[in-house]
């Protein structure tokens, strides 16, 4: 069978010899260039292209009509973004380019990078306010040491304490740092002392 194989899908999926009824999807997905530089549609044909690989020893037929069928999408795939972004590995040689083609190549390569370097780096609003930003990369870090719910409740704490007090930070991500007097409003608030958050 001629198709792809998902790059690094031994590294992540370990199904040896077995048809799972599942597929591990990573959370790191949705802050990765894969993800990121993806529209929509490229998107769900990335997770039909996993479960499909579950079901083929890890490879996705280079089979259009077959895969829309199979997978229920609207029209027939197109697989040279996730190529493309390097996603999915053909198992076919692929020809050798001309110079003007490994140019443009590398130079699509290289806007490919600083655009994705740009959405991971760029700050996202949070909170009633928006007065907190946090690239996606420290939310999930923080998410992963807080919890989310806290998070919230911090991102909520902080925007309302920097919007009422007029107070202003230079990085926010280093303020919801573990050791910060955030968390231990988020504390109060939740009951453990039971008094309101005041200032610092």
């Amino acid at each position: 069978m001629t198709g792809y194989t998902i790059r690094n899908w031994r590294e992540y999926q370990h199904y040896k010899d077995r048809n799972p009824p599942w597929i591990k999807l990573h959370y790191e997905l949705l802050s990765s260039r894969d993800w990121v530089m993806l529209d929509d549609a490229g998107r769900v044909l990335a997770v039909a292209c996993m479960l499909l690989a579950s079901r083929n020893d890890g490879m996705v037929p280079d089979d259009p009509a077959y895969v829309k069928r199979v997978a229920y999408l609207n029209k027939k795939p197109n697989f040279a973004p996730l190529v493309d972004c390097g996603f999915l590995v053909s198992d076919s040689p692929l020809p050798t380019p001309s110079p003007e083609e490994e140019t443009e190549n590398r130079d699509r390569d290289r806007d490919r990078d600083a655009s994705a370097s740009l959405a991971s780096a760029c700050k996202r609003p949070y909170g009633e306010f928006q007065g907190v930003k946090l690239t996606d990369q420290e939310y999930i870090k923080i998410t992963e040491k807080q919890g989310e719910e806290r998070l919230i409740k911090g991102i909520a704490i902080l925007d309302d304490y920097m919007r009422s007090k007029g107070k202003r930070y230079k990085d926010h991500y280093a303020v919801l740092k573990e050791t910060s007097w955030v968390w231990t409003r988020v504390d109060e608030t939740t009951g453990q002392t039971g008094r309101q958050p005041g200032e610092l």
